[in-house]
């Protein structure tokens, strides 16, 4: 039986065994076997069955020594980025109603008690250190459960994603209006100025949309993993549950995809990007060791 670099690779320690291209993760589902023509009627053929099995299979087998079997481990994940957030804590971090400054808006903040306030400084606290520091942010369309555009977040414990579903009708309200309600400026304590400066710096060659910039705009006062429990189809997932980050995707749209499988082998979840901000992801998570933030001086 054959064996292949991605394999040992994949099973290595090393913190970005998870980084995959393409081209090794086909030849290894592939193994010297016939692929079935793409024609049309191929896609319900038996062979065409099969050989989907097999490849699956393969991949399933590949990505076993990335699965998390520590259950403590597990349910901390779960407990910090997949349970979502209480309404009331999601509408003091962001406005999901569309007309923010009319009369509506008074039903949102009757919600905000000073027990949510203490909840939300222990959220902006622990999200902190969930998230570290951010390394770099950028635009990207995010394919699941459809295509919606969307923010990546690199960060030094981990990647978050934030989708911005174009069929939700919500808008997103300047994170100024929370602040005015219940005394949040003191417990969105923000970036120091650095940071701010810095992820100013890290966006500002790239074609955004208004919303895209208001969820940058929100990681000045919030980590990305907070940011993320706010939206549907959104997450934060550290290093270590990553199963797999696949890049080297050709689109048709004459980009680039990331393919990133997570939660246990659970989730998929695609990132289309433009080449040059693929070349940086992959750049990012190819050192030695986790990415660091940059420094900036005065």
């Amino acid at each position: 039986m054959k064996t292949y670099d991605i394999e040992n690779k994949i099973k290595s320690s090393k913190w970005n065994a998870f980084l995959l291209r393409q081209k090794d993760v086909e030849e290894y589902l592939e193994d010297g076997k016939f692929s079935p023509s793409e024609g049309f009627f191929s896609r319900f053929s038996k062979i065409k069955k099969e050989n989907d099995a097999r490849r699956n299979k393969r991949m399933v087998d590949l990505l076993t020594p990335r699965i998390i079997d520590d259950k403590i481990e597990w349910e901390e994940y779960v407990k910090h980025n997949i349970v979502k957030l209480d309404k009331e804590i999601t509408s003091m971090i962001i406005e999901p109603m569309k007309n923010v400054f009319n009369r509506e808006a008074s039903f949102i903040f009757k919600g905000i008690k000073e027990d949510n306030n203490t909840k939300l400084k222990k959220l902006v606290n622990e999200g902190k250190i969930e998230s570290g520091d951010i390394v770099a942010i950028y635009p990207i369309s995010v394919i699941q459960n459809g295509v919606s555009k969307g923010v990546l977040f690199i960060t030094t414990t981990g990647i978050c994603f934030v989708s911005i579903n174009a069929g939700n009708k919500s808008t997103i309200a300047p994170y100024a209006v929370a602040n005015a309600f219940g005394g949040l400026g003191a417990i969105a304590i923000g970036v120091s100025a650095m940071a701010s400066k810095y992820i100013s710096h890290s966006i500002e060659n790239y074609k955004m949309d208004k919303e895209q910039k208001t969820i940058i705009e929100l990681s000045d006062k919030y980590s990305p993993c907070l940011i993320a429990k706010c939206f549907e189809d959104s997450q934060f997932i550290p290093y270590k549950m990553i199963n797999a980050f696949i890049h080297g995707t050709k689109t048709e749209k004459n980009k680039f995809a990331f393919i990133c499988i997570y939660q246990n082998i659970q989730k998929k979840v695609i990132f289309e990007v433009d080449q040059n901000i693929m070349d940086k992801v992959v750049k990012n998570l190819s050192g030695d060791l986790p990415p660091k933030a940059k420094k900036y001086k005065k």
